[in-house]
């Protein structure tokens, strides 16, 4: 690894709850992505995903709602990544780690993320 930070709130001067990693090498940074994707510290559910140079393909984003609050991000990336590449996948939550009822899932192309709609719309988690 190049350098990392951790992000600060402006007002409060406290953990923002996210950072930045830079590296060498992309397959570096590979590396780091499917190690810790996913991955639990402090009881957190941690969310990695490499930044990208060209702008995200919104007609490849995928909004999941109704979800219970139980859900945790592993489980939404796993079921999603059966449709094709995911490039980044967000379950937004609670303080207290809950699922908010919500996730985003950004796919590599539209073609995947539309089977995915397909394939899990109206499917009970």
């Amino acid at each position: 690894m190049h350098k990392a930070f951790v992000v600060q709130d402006k007002k409060t001067q406290k953990n923002a709850k996210y950072g930045y990693a830079q590296f060498l090498s992309i397959d570096e940074a590979k590396k780091c992505l499917s190690g810790l994707n996913n991955a639990t510290i402090d009881g957190t559910v941690i969310t990695v995903s490499l930044q990208q140079v060209a702008k995200p393909n919104p007609k490849a984003n995928v909004f999941v709602r109704n979800l219970p609050t139980k859900v945790t991000q592993q489980e939404i990336f796993e079921i999603y990544s059966k449709y094709g590449p995911v490039v980044k996948s967000k379950l937004e939550c609670y303080a207290d780690n809950t699922s908010r009822g919500f996730a985003y899932v950004q796919f590599e192309n539209e073609k995947d993320a539309t089977s995915a709609i397909e394939a899990t719309n109206a499917m009970e988690l």
